[in-house]
């Protein structure tokens, strides 16, 4: 054995060895580096029902990448669509006016290529689509093929991050000044959520097994609308939230300062009122995360969640 091991020795030290182990790690070094310069294609599929946000949640995460408000990050828009899109929202949420509903003529998938790190950055090149809430209720009713629109299917039958969005405003705009929460919204947005993975996970191209590391996230959307509560639900208040919620905007333009108490009062309680959907994730899915965002409100002058959203859909590179 010692005279194996003096051979391997007396090997390495000759020129020509010498010469081939640096030229493996040269390869090695170089495949590296392509390897980070080449863009990934990573899709996102975006689900929610009607008027949860889906849109300005999308807009708002373009707007915080191309403002450079986030550490680490770069980002370009690819198409003319997607900029024309993005530029559009993002005007229509500064003068404080809420974007509409998507509807099937507008269904668009947004493309831009994002680089995430200092040095030794990693590029992807995302695509996420935008469709009329419809379907994202057909997903769940379980009618995943065919749906009203294939390209959704496949979307979400092709998908490498989910994002499953819950409004906020509905989740807090409880009838009686006893609830804490609507328990009714609530109640069908985890059995529609549950019902929509569920069906993911026996469609999805890259199957069952594949899909349950695949980047899963619960978004919260209109974080800011905390604002709006008192220790006690009352008409008022259900009102002013469901206003604010869908009808129009706190602030001309957009800027909100989040009552931090407030927020990580509620933020408590709705994450108990979804714990069986938490638990089932976590039973389902070894890369699920839950992201509270605003596309108004901001904590310590930032605007809430998007940085963390963008981390947990793209988990493997950290921010």
């Amino acid at each position: 054995m010692q005279e194996f091991l003096q051979a391997i020795t007396n090997l390495t030290q000759t020129p020509i060895a010498i010469w081939i182990v640096a030229l493996i790690f040269a390869f090695a070094a170089g495949m590296f580096v392509m390897d980070l310069r080449s863009p990934r294609f990573f899709s996102v599929a975006i689900i929610g029902f009607p008027r949860a946000g889906k849109t300005t949640l999308i807009v708002s995460l373009f707007a915080e990448i191309l403002a450079g408000r986030m550490k680490k990050v770069q980002g370009k828009l690819l198409t003319r669509d997607t900029i024309e899109r993005v530029e559009n929202g993002i005007a229509t949420l500064m003068k404080g006016n809420p974007i509409g509903p998507t509807k099937y003529r507008d269904t668009v998938a947004f493309r831009t290529e994002i680089e995430l790190g200092t040095w030794l950055k990693k590029r992807y090149r995302v695509e996420i689509a935008d469709f009329p809430g419809a379907m994202s209720e057909e997903l769940a009713d379980g009618a995943i093929q065919p749906l009203l629109d294939p390209d959704f299917a496949r979307w979400v039958n092709e998908a490498d991050a989910f994002i499953f969005v819950v409004d906020m405003a509905r989740c807090l705009s409880g009838d009686r000044s006893s609830d804490r929460i609507n328990n009714e919204y609530v109640s069908d947005m985890i059995a529609a959520i549950r019902a929509a993975w569920q069906n993911t996970l026996n469609h999805h191209s890259a199957g069952e097994k594949k899909l349950k590391s695949f980047p899963v996230v619960l978004t919260f959307t209109k974080s800011d609308l905390v604002n709006f509560l008192g220790d006690a639900r009352n008409a008022n208040t259900t009102e002013s939230i469901q206003a604010y919620g869908f009808e129009k905007l706190p602030g001309v333009p957009g800027k909100v300062t989040i009552d931090l108490q407030r927020f990580e009062q509620e933020r408590g309680t709705l994450i108990n009122a979804f714990s069986d959907l938490r638990n089932f994730f976590i039973q389902t899915n070894r890369n699920y995360s839950e992201v509270f965002t605003s596309s108004l409100g901001v904590i310590d002058g930032n605007r809430l969640g998007f940085e963390n959203l963008l981390k947990a859909v793209l988990p493997t590179h950290p921010l």
